[in-house]
C-alpha cells in the first residue's frame, strides 16, 4: 500500500501535469486507458465489439495487439474518419445491436455508457439481427 508520502508525490505530479497541459485527460483516465490497453490480456483474433467507438482510437490500439475489433457508433462523421483508417465500423446503437448472438467474445463500451438514454437497456441488450460485416 502506498505511503502518505507516495500519495502526496503522486498528487503533486498530477497537479503539475494538469498545470502544464490542462487539455490532456486527467491521470485517472490515463490509468484506465493503460489498464485497458496494457494490462488486459487480449487474445489474438479475439472478436471485440467496440460500442461507442467514435473515430476508432481503441480499435486501432486493439488491432495492434492482434485483436479483431468492429466498431459501432451513432456518429456517422466519426465513423467516416474510422473508415479512412481502414477500421471496420457500423452505424448503430448499443441499445439495439445489429449483430447475431455469440458473434463477439468481448463487448467493449469504454467512455460511452453515460451517453445512453437508458444504460440498463444497453447492458441487457442481446445481439439479434445480422452477422457483422467487414465494412470499411
Amino acid at each position: 500500500m502506498p505511503t502518505l508520502f507516495d500519495r502526496l508525490i503522486d498528487r503533486a505530479r498530477w497537479e503539475w501535469r494538469e498545470y502544464r497541459t490542462p487539455s490532456r485527460p486527467a491521470f485517472v483516465q490515463e490509468e484506465i486507458d493503460e489498464a485497458l490497453l496494457g494490462h488486459v490480456e487480449w487474445r489474438a483474433a479475439e472478436r471485440v465489439l467496440d460500442v461507442g467507438c467514435a473515430r476508432g482510437r481503441y480499435m486501432t490500439e486493439l488491432a495492434r495487439r492482434g485483436v479483431d475489433p468492429i466498431g459501432l457508433d451513432l456518429d456517422s462523421a466519426a465513423l467516416q474518419k474510422a473508415r479512412r483508417e481502414h477500421l471496420a465500423v457500423t452505424l448503430g446503437s448499443g441499445q439495439a445491436l445489429p449483430f447475431a448472438d455469440g458473434v463477439f467474445e468481448t463487448i467493449l463500451c469504454h467512455k460511452s455508457m453515460d451517453l445512453f438514454p437508458d444504460p440498463y437497456v444497453a447492458v441487457a441488450e442481446k445481439v439479434t439481427k445480422e452477422t457483422p460485416s467487414r465494412r470499411r
